[in-house]
């Protein structure tokens, strides 16, 4: 046998988990049964879990032993099929009447086709596919065949460095003999789904606009194989397999794939027996759809396809994406595709060779090119073409950019009016928007927690259900999931037990409820999973045992959508089963969980998603704040890198020491008088000669007096926040800065995720932050904490990634303390009050709050370290400030940035120049909130500290530089070194 180890099964398992994990619902099936499989066997347990790995592997020795199997024989005999929703059959294809107009004279076609329309009157409302229902153990042994031996077949699919095939591509670096790609990105199997499809079109469209810009015309073919993977003749595609490697048969692994395809086909060929759809096919021509083995044997099976399209049609473009092919072709005589059906013919005529098709195994003929509603046909002539082109590119460039910027208000709506508006739009393209439009819903409602935020989305509930109705139910089921989620976000019984009941309703209607009842209580469980609070207030007539019982499985193994949960990593922590039904995800509750709360690391190990190393920030930068009165050291930074190891090395390295893993990225020196520093980089090191910087104006009104009675924080709408995100993104700002207390603590999450995916620099205060509940006599101090947080992207390998920091106000304001102190509040400080000095991209920065710009000790701190100061304040006393502002920028000689609330204003961005060309950009103030943007050029800044006076006073580019710069330092930041004149520092207090 193929030597397979103990980490070979386990990194198979996990592969398999991951690639359920990022499914789509059509799999829903078998995501509910990895849940189930993961908690029967105890995984969270490590003795229970290695225990199983060393019995599989000892079964999988036994079978290569070709002794008689007990283990495998009953998994085997579990092998099942199940149901799931293809399509909805409209009673006639629309198409038909469109080829019986234009063949009113090919009397053998018309009979074709009138056959046809009589059985589709009489077809089933549904039409399903047959995916493979199995034990979770016939999957891992899928995976391991890819793994061992699958790899070898997909590299045998591109020809000359040209690649056809796209679906389903092995992850791997081809440049070794077997290396599954093990980047930090993800432990994958294959090459991510939308990236793969776009390069699939836009391949083609990159020829077709060729063509076009040489003066000629252009044609693109789009067909599909009809139900492909019920045609797959399983002799032949042994016979392909031997052709590239005759060992691979024999193998023990390969045998044990063949044995399940051939059982899932003896099983299916009853059911297809009775279905008129599926009255052609053969059991030994079944492959089974569901198993990812499946999906290279596919790939292998068209090989043969792709050459003969190659070689008979000579298409200046071919892409394959599974079964569907796409064609561009060159066309000097237009008359030919007047007419479409003859030009299709004609031009694949070679391919349609009975003969060859036979010996390939491909089921495809010119009957099923001529009543195919997939098929597509565009011509582009050389004239015309290019406008056609344009909307054909813009088509596939709105899906591949769908979520490149965070969704709006308008932009849902538009989406709402899309997919209400019936028309005749490819029904894969509908899907597409509708899943878009619920998806989009879900970013835009989750991490809110105040009512007027949720009251826009419980407006939105009733135009959703009126949607998905009657048909919809069917077109759209595998959304169910998506709509009980925005249901639960709002916590409206009455419409979840409305729209459970509908479809259950609907599908009584039509004779198809056992077929819908499975997959729409996995549905709802899978939304639940997320507030099972809400279990108790159900009101669905079903048993909340059985619902309690799913959830509490589904949350242990983390098979949920838990990127919308509220609080970084909580389903990560230790917790019993009682507990789970305490527990809501989209609530931050005001910092409401236990001081001593601990991460599993069990479950870190077990995650099926990669784990952020922001997100162990967030987590016990909260644990910190929450047990300040007990301990006022920040250890979030030591304790992120501890239990980052353990998800990390699963997915890049096996054995690395945790404080090593950012040793080249991220450099924290805290022993320096008054100073932390820290640097990051990225592992192409980039130092920016000019930094575009973003300012934020908010309308803030706070009130924290209120606040302090209310017990809660008035917060901005997180339209306003994604609006300047967008703003930010669409105008390449490296850095964003935020007012003082405009952002909520739990927004942290998401504005990491936008720093980390846009390589965005953000920065600014967030809200106060304090717990209401606390009693007065308890003993606990009731602080109000008020912080800056720093969001720093960096890149490591081929991944992106952020590293965040907070610092705690040095320096409440006079009146913030007065307010505070009134209502029993406390005031938290450090011993050693410090402040930050970042580099980052080469640029040194600092920033500061609103009442410690008045410090001036503090102010001199910073001389010669920073370029740029960032100032996040919320002041009244803009004519003060703003002399500091000046000041300071002249007398350490930096560039000032500062963002204000826009009641106030003073948005601004200064430079150390003379008086009338210091205001580098500025907003005075505004009822709506504004993006100002400005680019400073740090490169000029230093060489102009490094000259003489006599050199300076010629260039005059900026205010002669104060006493006391140091040029030592300045070529240091220069050269993006200042971190060695701190360690200098540090070593020097050792002695």
């Amino acid at each position: 046998m193929e030597s397979i180890s103990l980490e070979d099964i386990e990194s198979a398992y996990l592969r398999l988990k991951r690639a359920i994990y990022y499914e789509n619902n059509v799999l829903l099936h078998l995501k509910m049964r990895l849940v189930e499989f993961e908690n029967e066997k105890e995984f969270l347990n490590p003795k229970k879990r290695e225990e199983f790995f060393k019995n599989f592997k000892e079964n999988l020795d036994i079978f290569d032993l070709k002794k008689t199997s007990k283990y495998f024989n009953e998994l085997f005999s579990e092998i099942k099929y199940k149901k799931v929703i293809k399509k909805l059959n409209e009673k006639v294809d629309k198409n038909i009447y469109k080829i019986i107009e234009e063949n009113l004279e090919n009397e053998d076609l018309y009979h074709i086709l009138e056959e046809k329309i009589k059985n589709d009157l009489n077809q089933n409302k549904i039409s399903y596919n047959y995916f493979i229902d199995c034990p979770i153990e016939l999957h891992i042994i899928s995976v391991l065949w890819i793994m061992k031996i699958g790899y070898k077949l997909d590299l045998q699919l591109d020809r000359d460095k040209n690649i056809y095939s796209y679906g389903y591509r092995l992850d791997m670096e081809k440049n070794n003999e077997y290396n599954l790609n093990n980047t930090i990105k993800e432990k994958s199997i294959f090459k991510r789904y939308p990236e793969q499809y776009q390069k699939w079109k836009n391949n083609g469209i990159k020829e077709v606009k060729h063509i076009l810009e040489k003066n000629e015309n252009a044609v693109i073919i789009n067909l599909d194989l009809k139900k492909f993977y019920y045609h797959v003749n399983n002799k032949i595609l042994k016979d392909k397999i031997k052709e590239i490697d005759k060992n691979i048969l024999n193998l023990c692994l390969t045998k044990i794939i063949l044995k399940i395809n051939e059982i899932y086909a003896q099983k299916l060929i009853k059911e297809t027996l009775k279905n008129k759809e599926f009255k052609d096919i053969k059991k030994e021509d079944i492959l089974p759809i569901g198993l990812y083995s499946s999906a290279i044997l596919a790939n292998i099976y068209l090989k043969d396809l792709d050459n003969i399209i190659l070689k008979e049609t000579s298409p200046n473009y071919y892409g394959r994406y599974v079964d569907d092919l796409f064609l561009v072709f060159k066309e000097y005589n237009i008359e030919k595709t007047k007419n479409k059906k003859t030009y299709i013919i004609e031009k694949l005529k070679n391919i349609l060779n009975s003969k060859t098709l036979d010996e390939i195994g491909v089921f495809f003929n010119e009957n099923m090119l001529l009543t195919s509603t997939k098929q597509k046909l565009f011509i582009l002539e050389k004239e015309k073409g290019k406008k056609e082109l344009l909307e054909i590119e813009e088509s596939i460039l709105e899906r591949a950019s769908t979520f490149a910027f965070l969704p709006n208000e308008r932009e849902i709506e538009k989406l709402y009016k899309k997919i209400s508006i019936g028309n005749e739009e490819d029904e894969k393209n509908k899907k597409h928007d509708v899943s878009v439009y619920l998806a989009k819903l879900l970013i835009a409602f989750s991490n809110l927690e105040d009512e007027e935020n949720l009251f826009e989305l419980k407006n939105k509930l009733d135009e959703i259900l009126l949607f998905f109705d009657e048909d919809n139910l069917i077109k759209y089921y595998m959304y169910y999931e998506k709509i009980f989620l925005l249901l639960i976000i709002a916590e409206d019984m009455g419409k979840i037990k409305k729209f459970y009941i509908r479809v259950i309703n609907y599908f009584k209607k039509i004779d198809e409820v056992s077929n819908i009842e499975e997959y729409l209580l996995n549905s709802f469980c899978f939304a639940i999973s997320l507030n099972p609070i809400l279990i108790n207030r159900l009101k669905l007539d079903i048993d909340k045992g059985i619902i309690k019982e799913k959830v509490k499985k589904i949350i242990k193994s983390n098979l949920f959508k838990d990127n919308l949960r509220n609080i970084s990593l909580l389903n990560y922590t230790k917790f019993t089963d009682d507990e789970i039904f305490n527990f809501n995800f989209f609530k931050d509750n005001n910092f409401k969980i236990k001081e001593n709360i601990e991460l599993d690391d069990e479950k870190l190990i077990l995650s099926p998603r990669f784990i952020h190393f922001s997100e162990f920030n967030n987590f016990y930068l909260k644990r910190d704040i929450i047990s300040f009165h007990k301990n006022e050291n920040f250890n979030f930074y030591k304790d992120s890198l501890e239990k980052f190891k353990l998800n990390y090395k699963r997915n890049v390295e096996n054995d690395i020491e945790s404080d090593k893993i950012f040793s080249k990225n991220i450099t924290f020196l805290s022993k320096i008088d008054k100073l932390k520093f820290y640097k990051i980089i990225s592992d192409k090191n980039e130092n920016y000669k000019k930094i575009k910087i973003g300012v934020a104006s908010l309308k803030i009104k706070e009130n924290l007096k209120r606040n302090l009675t209310n017990g809660k924080t008035t917060l901005l709408k997180k339209e306003e926040i994604t609006e300047i995100l967008n703003l930010a993104k669409i105008n390449k700002v490296n850095i964003l800065i935020f007012p003082e207390v405009s952002i909520s603590y739990h927004w942290l999450g998401f504005l990491n995720r936008f720093s980390r995916e846009n390589q965005i620099l953000i920065t600014g205060g967030l809200r106060h932050i304090f717990d209401s509940e606390t009693s007065y006599n308890d003993g606990t101090p009731r602080y109000v904490f008020n912080f800056l947080f720093t969001i720093l992207p960096f890149k490591k390998s081929k991944s992106k990634m952020s590293f965040m920091t907070l610092r705690l106000k040095n320096h409440y304001s006079p009146e913030e303390e007065k307010v505070i102190n009134s209502k029993f509040y406390m005031i938290p400080s450090f011993k050693n009050k410090k402040y930050d000095i970042f580099s980052w991209k080469g640029l040194c920065f600092s920033n500061i709050n609103c009442f410690e710009l008045t410090d001036i000790e503090a102010r001199s701190s910073f001389k010669n370290y920073i370029d740029l100061l960032i100032a996040s304040v919320y002041n009244k006393d803009t004519y003060y400030f703003k002399n500091i502002l000046e000041s300071t920028c002249r007398d350490l000689h930096v560039f000032v940035a500062q963002s204000n609330t826009s009641i106030y204003g003073d948005c601004e961005i200064l430079q150390p120049t003379n008086k009338d060309n210091m205001v580098m950009a500025c907003i005075k103030g505004s009822q709506n909130n504004n993006l100002l943007i400005e680019e400073i050029n740090i490169e000029s800044l230093r060489d102009f500290q490094l000259q003489d006076y006599k050199l300076q006073k010629e260039e005059n580019t900026y205010k002669i530089t104060p006493p006391n710069i140091n040029k030592d330092i300045v070529k240091l930041r220069k050269d993006n070194k200042l971190d060695e004149h701190f360690k200098e520092i540090e070593e020097s207090k050792k002695e």
